[in-house]
């Protein structure tokens, strides 16, 4: 079995995110771990002692491609899945998208893996959630009632 987490926020929610590597590696306990987070954080490598494959997005170049006004308008996605592309080929069982924002759920879209837990688009660009609980939190923090906790 073949395992991603997707990761695209802060230094610090990586490092928050070891339980949840930890009970992977325990309900899977032969599970091929694999991790993709910004390529800025890569320093977080050290601080795991688990078993990870690590990929990396060169965020601060897309930044830099989505800046430049002699770049083709589509540079930066065009750069983004070539970078993503190999992920693509692992043919992952299982999905896990913990950021929940825009760019991290087209990204989970773009790999095809199996089963996907977290925001990720379908083949129509609707938001779906893998999970009644993500669901239930996003509706009810986009029906304006407040934190859940």
């Amino acid at each position: 079995m073949k395992i991603l987490i997707v990761h695209l926020l802060r230094l610090g929610d990586i490092i928050l995110s070891a339980p949840v590597i930890s009970g992977l590696k325990e309900k899977y306990p032969n599970a091929e771990l694999h991790f993709l987070a910004f390529k800025g954080f890569s320093q977080v490598e050290e601080l795991f002692k688990e078993s990870i494959h690590w990929h990396w997005i060169d965020r601060d170049g897309l930044q830099e491609a989505l800046k430049d006004a002699d770049r083709p308008f589509f540079h930066a996605q065009d750069r983004l899945e070539h970078g993503l592309r190999p992920l693509r080929e692992y043919k992952f069982d299982r999905v896990y998208n913990l950021t929940q924002n825009k760019m991290s759920g087209w990204v989970c879209n773009y790999i095809e893996g199996g089963e996907t837990t977290g925001l990720h688009f379908d083949n129509r660009a609707q938001a779906r959630f893998g999970s009644p609980w993500f669901q239930y939190l996003n509706d009810h923090v986009a029906a304006g009632r407040g934190e859940v906790f």
